[in-house]
């Protein structure tokens, strides 16, 4: 085998921390924002939602829950969930207000799914401009029912919808 000639390797190595350079390159875009607004969440979605609530003294209890909810785009959805709480089932229409800010982190408020419980929402962030949704629910107990819900999913936009 031949040994490399001295110019070849200088420039295979000019190369090679060009490259590495690229890696560790600041983003030109990392002062920017990641365009979301409340008009990111606009239409039909399907949503999926699993996890669990925690009440002292009694087994954990697991949520499982499908719902279709609409976003009006300025600020407020409305819901028809369907779905089990540990079995029992869990159903009805809902109405609610989301928050989207400019970096695609928001919440939805839960309080009407999760009746007893005050203050309960879900935390979003927005992937694609909102054609997708990762939620997570981690409510703390309320003073008067000391249950706590954990819960996540996903939502997607329906097709036809973007």
């Amino acid at each position: 085998m031949r040994p490399m000639s001295n110019g070849f390797a200088s420039r295979l190595s000019l190369l090679a921390l060009a490259a590495l350079g690229l890696g560790f390159a600041p983003d030109a875009n990392a002062g920017q924002t990641h365009g979301c607004s409340l008009s990111s969440l606009r239409g039909a979605y399907a949503v999926k939602l699993d996890g669990v609530l925690q009440v002292p003294s009694l087994p954990e209890r697991k949520i499982n829950l499908i719902a279709s909810v609409t976003f009006d785009g300025a600020g407020k959805f409305s819901a028809n969930v369907t779905g089990r709480l540990n079995g029992d089932p869990v159903t009805g229409p809902f109405t609610g207000v989301y928050s989207l800010a400019s970096d695609c982190n928001g919440a939805l408020d839960l309080t009407q799914v999760f009746k007893g419980f005050s203050n309960v929402q879900a935390d979003i962030i927005a992937i694609e401009r909102g054609k997708e949704l990762f939620l997570v629910i981690d409510s703390p107990a309320p003073p008067t029912n000391p249950a706590i819900i954990q819960v996540s999913g996903v939502a997607k936009r329906l097709r036809g919808e973007d």
